[in-house]
């Protein structure tokens, strides 16, 4: 799956000055994305979702926070 390669560097150059990008600015991206698009309708019947993401991961403080937190 070569094309699966380009849309990752696609998508690194695209959200590389983000922490994490939103859910909707991800899938904005795939939507607009004409690589994936071409390659979703070739490759639809190969692809799957290994893993769902069912809710936001929350932030854990570092470990210098949970101490000072802590009173340590």
């Amino acid at each position: 799956m070569a094309w699966l390669r380009t849309l990752a560097r696609r998508y690194v150059r695209r959200f590389e000055h983000q922490v994490r990008p939103r859910r909707r600015d991800v899938v904005r991206f795939l939507r607009d994305d004409r690589g994936f698009q071409r390659a979703y309708r070739e490759y639809f019947d190969e692809l799957w979702v290994a893993e769902w993401i069912a809710e936001a991961q929350r932030m854990q403080p570092v470990a210098a926070a949970r101490m000072e937190c802590s009173g340590d």
